[in-house]
């Protein structure tokens, strides 16, 4: 009897804790929370996401010969480059993207990796006049993003070319486990997408849980009807050790 009580209690909060790890269908609206801030140009957005993308206009070499000019986001790998098409060093900033720790979903904080994949990243257009000083003087307007470039029509290798993009809130589904309150990846690829999904029912609203498809919610009533099973079993035993 003593032995079996252990085993029970220890069966309880392994069913306790695979209920609460197991994969669910979420759906709804997936809010950004607080405002997201690119610290270095100040660009701000109340967003999902955002994103600044850095190139410099760069020579690069030619399969067939001979060097040609492009826009490029990282540096051009220079060795082997004649002196006369030698690219200026990389600034101090590259491209770089943040996500929302503060995303909401259905009541709950979410994993940045659960919606990191989502796509509909779309231009953010900024204000030079809002630069701080020290690249204001460097920077100015360039259609939605900024340019170095003293003739933004006609730049020169070594220009940079800055854009903007934000992920937008909005209706997404996916599968989803809740841990501590926040819905974290269901497994590796485990990813929020776009809209109600095949999961929806009825009519779409703002922050719904959708109930699980058949089959595809087994897993905790399977964990909650052992629970009561075990739950008999101990109260059963412990009578008898009465």
């Amino acid at each position: 009897m003593r032995r079996g009580l252990p085993f029970l209690l220890s069966a309880l909060f392994a069913c306790a804790a695979l209920a609460q790890a197991a994969p669910a269908p979420v759906a709804g609206e997936l809010r950004a929370g607080a405002e997201l801030v690119d610290p270095l140009f100040g660009v701000r957005a109340r967003a999902l996401g955002l994103e600044r993308k850095v190139e410099m206009l760069q020579w690069r070499r030619r399969p067939e010969g001979g060097y040609a000019a492009d826009w490029i986001d990282g540096p051009v790998d220079g060795a082997g480059h004649d002196p006369a098409h030698a690219n200026p060093p990389w600034p101090a900033f590259r491209s770089e993207r943040w996500l929302s720790e503060h995303a909401v979903l259905a009541g709950r904080a979410v994993d940045p990796a659960l919606f990191a994949a989502l796509d509909g990243w779309q231009p953010l257009a900024v204000d030079a006049a809002a630069l701080p000083p020290n690249l204001a003087v460097v920077f100015q307007p360039d259609g939605a993003g900024l340019t170095s470039s003293a003739v933004p029509a006609a730049p020169e290798i070594g220009d940079l070319r800055l854009r903007w993009s934000v992920l937008p809130e909005g209706p997404v589904h996916g599968q989803a486990v809740e841990r501590d309150g926040r819905w974290v990846a269901a497994g590796e690829g485990s990813a929020l997408l776009r809209g109600v999904g095949d999961d929806a029912v009825g009519e779409e609203l703002p922050g719904l849980d959708l109930p699980p498809r058949m089959g595809s919610g087994w897993l905790p009533w399977a964990a909650g009807i052992l629970v009561l099973v075990l739950l008999v079993l101990l109260a059963q035993l412990l009578r008898r050790r009465r």
